[in-house]
C-alpha cells in the first residue's frame, strides 16, 4: 500500500449512521466501472472510526471492501502481482460493484475486482 499520508473521511455504514474512518486520498479518488468511490455528503453522526486494517475478529466496525489486482504494471509504490483491498465509502457503490469490473486507480493505473467483502461490526 501506497506509504502516503492519511486523511480524514466519512464513512456510511450499513446501518444507516455516517462514521469517520481514515484512509489515504487514493481510496478515494478509485474508479470502479464508472463510478466513483465517493465519501457522503452527511455530517458524521456516530463516534467510533470505523476499522479498516484492524482483523476483522476485533470488536467495531470493519469497512466493507473490494479486493483488486493491478492488470497493468501497479503505481509507484505498490508490490506487482499484490492484491489491494479498497475500502468502499457507500453502500450503493458497494452494491455496484462486480467481480471482474474495471478498476482506475492511483494515477490512472488500471486493475480488476477481484472480491467484495461486506461490511462486519462485531
Amino acid at each position: 500500500m501506497s506509504g502516503g499520508p492519511f486523511l480524514r473521511a466519512k464513512y456510511s455504514a450499513d446501518d444507516g449512521s455516517t462514521r469517520p474512518i481514515r484512509v489515504q486520498p487514493e481510496t478515494l479518488d478509485a474508479v470502479f466501472g464508472t463510478t466513483a468511490n465517493i465519501q457522503p455528503t452527511a455530517g458524521v453522526d456516530t463516534q467510533g472510526a470505523v476499522s479498516v486494517s484492524r482483523g476483522r475478529r476485533a470488536y467495531g466496525v470493519h469497512a466493507r471492501f473490494a479486493t483488486v489486482v493491478f492488470i497493468t504494471d501497479p503505481p509507484t509504490g505498490y508490490l506487482a502481482g499484490s492484491y489491494l483491498r479498497i475500502p468502499i465509502m457507500t453502500p450503493t457503490v458497494y452494491n455496484g460493484i462486480i467481480p471482474g469490473q474495471a478498476v482506475t486507480y492511483l494515477d490512472g493505473t488500471n486493475g480488476i475486482v477481484i472480491s467484495k467483502t461486506p461490511e462486519k461490526v462485531k
